[in-house]
């Protein structure tokens, strides 16, 4: 089906005839109409199908292009161009003499091509004839083109899968669609990635990626076609998450002695996953996705690696020793009948420092005499004196506290004189000691009174000498009756 030429030279008139409207099924224009131009040039018609709403990316075809050339000269159809709402397209693809264009179109939008719609090679010839009169210089020049009919086909580069995660030396496969089937597929790809092309139109691709990162891309091109995919190639790092709870920060690097910290190398891949450890610790296990660390029971820096498909994860760790009571939490204090010379408290002693977790970490408090006694207990041996819970370990919580009890022991036998036994536990930790009230009571046989003199202060305080993972408290007492 011929309409004619399109000119943008100078002539007096071009007279075309075709029919006025024609209709296509399917994805064809819903209508064409070619009409002439008043004289010199031409115009075409059409509206694009409504199935394209909003808009659809269309493989506009031009059959049977031509424009004229001098003698001896070719014509080189991809010079052609097509000026599409204020851009100026390249073909996507020539076949013989058949040019096309990838163009946006709106569904339902009447459009409108002529002259201004293209542009293509100018030729032009001079010659020169000389005579004993003059000299006459003339210049031919020639810019036609035709086309006998168009037609459009909506394209849309696809690539499955939409998303992709990837592992690193594992083979993945990818699918080009959408693009006409005179197009070819070319593919690329981005983390070190190794491609390989199948199918006739390179449809398939085999891609092998060799680094590891969050943004890989993998890029199908079909003429000036582009879709780009983004995704993970991993595994990227290692995920560390902390036994303890507390404190709340479990991906935290900074841990306590005798911590454990659980590694996984994610995202998970398939595959041999080999784990070592350098600088201090122990690894449970030292293959599979996921290990167990157990801190060394000093202070160090260890690093703990993952390897897999020839690519090593270091992890680096700092583990801290306790440095010495962080504070204390006041509980409770003893309670205790009228004619009951006694004195008790409690308190809930936190270990320093607390950004860390020390729950394997056991206290425990030395044995030994009393020492520095004076007034009222100086009747009693210095071994009924002791404390009756040392030499026993704790084992810290996990926010590193422990319940300790401070007392005077049993009841103490009358004679008491009008002053207070006052009873102190003592350390030399200095500004970390943490001042409690504790409250005595002494009762006569004529009145009760309350223990005025007997207000004193608790001081509880540890030593941070290290037996392993065993902690050292060591505690001094002294009691005495005062006047």
């Amino acid at each position: 089906m011929s309409f004619g030429s399109i000119e943008n030279r100078s002539v007096t008139e071009m007279q075309l005839f075709y029919p006025t409207t024609q209709s296509f099924p399917g994805d064809r224009f819903l209508w064409i109409q070619r009409t002439a131009y008043p004289p010199g040039s031409n115009y075409v018609t059409f509206t694009a199908p409504q199935t394209y709403y909003p808009s659809a990316l269309v493989l506009l075809t031009f059959e049977n292009v031509s424009y004229s050339t001098l003698p001896g000269q070719t014509q080189d159809l991809s010079q052609v161009k097509l000026l599409w709402h204020g851009e100026t397209n390249s073909p996507v693809l020539v076949a013989g003499t058949a040019v096309s264009y990838a163009v946006t179109m709106l569904g339902g939008t009447t459009y409108t091509l002529n002259e201004a719609n293209f542009a293509w090679p100018s030729n032009a010839v001079s010659s020169v004839t000389t005579s004993s009169l003059q000299t006459i210089t003339s210049t031919t020049n020639t810019h036609q083109l035709s086309f006998t009919d168009f037609h459009n086909q909506a394209i849309s580069l696809k690539v499955s899968p939409t998303n992709f995660f990837a592992c690193v030396g594992g083979t993945n496969v990818f699918t080009a669609s959408g693009a006409p089937t005179n197009l070819v597929y070319h593919w690329s790809a981005s983390a070190g990635a190794i491609v390989t092309n199948t199918g006739a139109q390179n449809q398939f691709a085999y891609v092998v990626f060799g680094t590891p990162t969050n943004s890989a891309a993998i890029t199908v091109t079909a003429a000036t076609l582009t879709n780009t995919l983004v995704g993970l190639v991993g595994p990227t790092n290692v995920v560390t998450e902390t036994a303890a709870v507390v404190p709340s920060d479990r991906t935290r690097k900074t841990i306590g002695v005798g911590e454990e910290v659980v590694l996984t190398l994610w995202p998970i891949c398939s595959g041999t996953i080999t784990w070592s450890v350098s600088g201090g610790g122990t690894l449970i296990t030292t293959n599979g996705i996921a290990v167990v660390f157990t801190a060394p029971g000093q202070a160090a820096s260890p690093t703990v690696t993952a390897s897999y498909n020839g690519i090593s994860y270091p992890v680096s760790f700092t583990v801290w020793e306790p440095t010495g009571v962080a504070t204390t939490a006041f509980i409770t204090t003893g309670s205790y009948p009228t004619n009951f010379a006694q004195a008790s408290m409690q308190l809930r002693v936190f270990m320093a420092p607390t950004s860390v977790s020390f729950y394997r970490v056991q206290m425990g408090e030395v044995p030994g005499p009393a020492t520095n006694i004076w007034g009222y207990f100086t009747a009693y041996p210095a071994a009924n004196l002791a404390h009756t819970t040392a030499g026993h370990f704790w084992m810290l919580g996990q926010s590193n506290h422990w319940v300790d009890t401070c007392n005077t022991g049993s009841n103490w036998s009358p004679p008491w004189t009008d002053r207070l036994a006052v009873f102190l536990c003592e350390n030399a930790h200095g500004p970390e000691q943490t001042d409690r009230p504790f409250h005595t009571q002494r009762t006569s046989s004529k009145r009760r009174r309350p223990a005025q003199t007997g207000l004193h202060r608790l001081r509880a305080g540890l030593c941070d000498r290290f037996e392993g993972l065993r902690v050292c408290a060591a505690r001094h007492r002294r009691a005495a009756l005062g006047r």
